[in-house]
């Protein structure tokens, strides 16, 4: 017997299942193996012979594998735990026979044979002498969905949008739930069409941990965006949509869709009747050309992706079909959130192919189709409901819904009436509210992006989609720019809808003035002042650093090594603070663990409007290993540019072109400035077992870098307008402070605080202490520096030291209680 099919005589599991599945590989190999196994168990069944256990554990073992079984086979497994009086889930592959039957029942539901057999398996559950365990009140809970006639009963029922469909249909007449009953079924049966060409990877899940070129993921994205609901299943859809109403299924559609992002990501990422009819449901939206479901749709992608759903790449198709003038927008959102290259693959051939439809380049697609999300003037949108007053207006890098009364008093929060009579359109302000905000950070890093992409636009083109734009103009009317054509160059900002120069003049505009971003490398020393002086004097926090901006030049250092820069090596980074950062910039970087070669990695950076590429090289540190199985730590090294961007030589350094080297350098800098463990607090002690208290320390009191050296400049502008200004000074990497109890020196790079007159650490977690409310109401010219915020709040709270009620700096001062 064992013979035959070739597994070891045992009954362990993982020796059983290493066995198995290196002999029987594919999916055909393991249905006839369930075929022969059944045969063989129900002939060791009659015969009581021994090798039952081993045989109820190889088919227990395949059905984890999910196969796709026939009816035939279904009945036979059926039958076989039938045979048994007493079938125990333990030993008898029970559940697994309860998946293979709500698999290949489908929408259909379930004959008058297999509703007896599984009658029947319930009954013997119940009454034999097994403890009722909360898996055997499961199981016999499933059995019970299965032979309800209902889909509906068949549903998970605690599932998000499951759960809100659900209970909007049961309330529904007798007669209008029918009607919804085939809808739900024909939805399960969606399945896509294969592409014209065959793919290699079945229903496009995709190994990433192979070494997979840009070629692979090309070839993936343009195959997967090819698959499509079939023609008939998509022409009987319409049929019942049109027996429900168009206009009735839209809306309890659209609000399923909304309700994703709460759903539990177990139904959604495994097989199951709920993702089946999800599937069928976003493809019957396939039509409707709404901005509302195209950002609905959006959101549930995003979801979808992080739990690992199939479904993500569902929407993705149908961001690429549907006709909604916000679909690109939808895209390259959803592009900033999803981290693996298949994902980021599949969302740029769709980003592509609603571009191809307009005929526009991608890039001015890009910008035409930045949402307005219903402003009707710069920053702000008004509604009247029910006699209050809605405003959504922006304010710096964020939105707020603001409510008046009729008599013009404001109202804290949305008005019960309104609630009310105008649901939809309270949940429209709220929608918009997120679409505003995530408009303004894609908006704030497309134009921080703009140098590197060597953007331009003309000054008409500039002005309708920026600094007119009702949501772009008030990122695009905080920065700086450069007006050129006709032999001339002014840099001018703006001043209500003028654009002035430093002087206050208007700036001359002609037919020809192209218009592209000011960087400060470009500029001389006083300028570079004059601007920001003008944010001081007008208040205005930019949405980046532009003004401020660090500008990084080669060292000597770096023109004698020639090829590579060791300016930001030997720093000791936590590896999943940094990896989420430099994704955040667009570097590409793996996930470093002992399995690597010589535990080396690189983060690469592509710049191909330059034809080149940067890489960053980072080994592991240390032997501190997280829960995913990679190192926790990482040690940098060189800093190399190559080009062309396939070339596997470095270049010298003095090639590089000077915007290039300082941007990608900058990005370098805030890697290391924002995940370099020197900048926690509580490790003065050096860490784990102590080794990095000699970097903690050389990090804690270390040379300013660029980053902290115009953190410094900025605060010295700042200080003396301060109301503890006579309390600080500045001395050398130090802002000093004297309190009524100690003087306080607190680094302006990591942000360190150190008592005098012995220099003894002040452990401060950032967020404590009363200074923080006040720290807010100061102004700063731009959005971004944590580090900058915390040295203004220690300042406050630090100046007023006998005011501080926290323990556990208290006792570090050794105030007298």
């Amino acid at each position: 017997m064992f013979a035959e099919l070739e597994v070891p005589g045992t009954t362990d599991l993982k020796e059983l299942q290493r066995r198995l599945y290196g002999k029987y590989e594919t999916s055909d190999d393991r249905v006839r193996l369930m075929r022969a196994t059944l045969l063989l168990a129900s002939a060791a069944r009659e015969e009581d012979r021994g090798e039952l256990a081993t045989l109820c554990a190889v088919l227990q073992l395949l059905l984890r594998g999910r196969l796709e079984l026939d009816e035939e086979c279904v009945s036979q497994l059926l039958a076989f735990v039938v045979s048994f009086e007493t079938p125990d889930p333990k030993s008898v592959p029970v559940a697994g026979v309860v998946d293979a039957v709500e698999r290949c029942a489908g929408s259909n539901g379930l004959s008058a044979a297999w509703k007896e057999s599984l009658a029947t398996i319930k009954d013997r559950l119940s009454a034999n002498d097994l403890k009722p365990t909360q898996s055997l009140r499961s199981l016999a809970r499933r059995i019970s969905e299965l032979c309800d006639d209902s889909i509906l009963s068949r549903l998970k029922p605690d599932d998000g949008w499951a759960s809100l469909m659900v209970s909007e249909i049961t309330m529904m007449a007798p007669e209008r739930q029918r009607a919804w009953d085939p809808l739900l079924r024909h939805a399960a049966t969606v399945h896509p069409e294969p592409p014209a060409r065959s793919w290699d990877l079945e229903r496009g899940e995709v190994d990433e941990r192979a070494v997979i070129d840009d070629t692979y993921w090309q070839r993936y994205a343009e195959l997967m965006l090819d698959r499509s609901c079939a023609t008939a299943w998509a022409e009987q859809m319409r049929a019942h949509i049109a027996g429900i109403g168009e206009q009735e299924y839209r809306t309890r559609l659209l609000a399923w869709f909304e309700a994703v992002p709460n759903s539990k990501p177990g139904y959604l990422s495994r097989d199951s009747l709920n993702r089946e009819i999800l599937r069928g449901l976003l493809w019957s939206s396939v039509d409707f050309a709404d901005p509302a479901f195209a950002r609905a749709i959006g959101a549930a992608c995003a979801f979808l992706f992080k739990k690992n759903s199939p479904l993500g790449v569902t929407g993705v198709r149908l961001l690429a079909r549907i006709r909604a003038e916000n679909t690109l927008n939808q895209l390259t959102v959803l592009a900033g959130r999803v981290k693996a290259a298949s994902q980021k693959s599949l969302i740029q051939a769709a980003r592509q192919r609603v571009a191809a439809r307009s005929g526009l380049p991608i890039g001015d697609l890009d910008e035409i189709a930045i949402p307005s999300s219903g402003l009707t003037e710069l920053g702000r949108r008004v509604e009247t409901l029910s006699g209050f007053s809605a405003e959504l207006v922006i304010v710096g890098d964020g939105v707020e819904l603001r409510w008046q009364k009729p008599n013009g008093e404001p109202q804290k929060a949305t008005p019960a009436k309104v609630k009310r009579e105008h649901k939809s359109k309270v949940n429209e302000l709220k929608g918009a509210m997120k679409e505003i905000k995530t408009t303004l950070s894609m908006v704030a890093r497309r134009i921080e992006e703009s140098p590197l992409a060597r953007r331009r636009w003309s000054y008409a083109d500039w002005r309708q989609r920026y600094f007119d734009h009702p949501v772009a103009g008030t990122v695009a009317r905080r920065l700086f720019w450069v007006f050129s054509g006709s032999g001339m160059r002014a840099v001018g900002a703006a001043d209500g809808d003028r654009i002035v120069s430093l002087t206050g003049a208007p700036v001359a505009i002609t037919d020809d003035t192209v218009v592209t971003l000011w960087h400060p490398i470009d500029a001389d020393p006083n300028e570079i002042v004059a601007w920001r002086r003008w944010l001081f004097d007008r208040e205005t926090t930019q949405p980046f650093k532009q003004a401020h901006r660090e500008v990084y030049l080669l060292t000597d250092a770096e023109r004698e090594t020639g090829t590579y820069s060791n300016r930001f090596a030997a720093h000791v980074l936590g590896q999943s603070q940094f990896r989420a950062l430099a994704k955040s910039r667009g570097w590409q970087t793996g996930y470093l663990g002992p399995w690597d070669s010589g535990d080396h990695g690189i983060a690469r950076l592509e710049l191909p409007d330059w034809n080149m590429r940067a890489e960053f090289w980072l080994e592991g540190a240390g032997e501190e290993i997280a829960q995913a199985g990679g190192f926790l730590y990482v040690a940098t090294d060189q800093l190399r540019f190559y080009q062309p961007r396939d070339a596997r030589e470095p270049m010298p350094l003095t090639d590089v072109p000077t915007l290039v080297l300082s941007e990608v350098m900058r990005d370098v800098d805030l890697f290391v400035g924002v995940a370099s463990v020197g900048n926690n607090p509580e490790w003065q002690d050096g860490g784990p077992g102590g080794c990095y208290r000699d970097y903690w320390h050389s990090y804690s009191l270390g040379v300013l870098s660029e980053t902290a050296r115009t953190r410094k400049a900025v605060l010295e502008h700042i200080v003396p307008r301060l109301k503890i200004a006579d309390r600080c000074t500045f001395e050398g990497r130090f802002l000093v402070v004297r309190g009524d109890l100690r003087t306080y020196r607190i680094h302006l790079g990591s942000g360190h605080t150190f008592m005098e007159p012995n220099d003894q650490y002040l452990c401060i977690v950032p967020g404590r202490g009363a200074a923080t409310q006040r720290q807010s109401e100061v102004f700063l010219p731009f959005e971004g520096d944590r580090t900058l915020s915390i040295i203004l709040s220690k300042a406050f709270m630090l100046a007023e030291d006998v005011k501080i009620t926290d323990s556990t700096i208290v006792n570090q001062i050794g105030k007298s209680r």
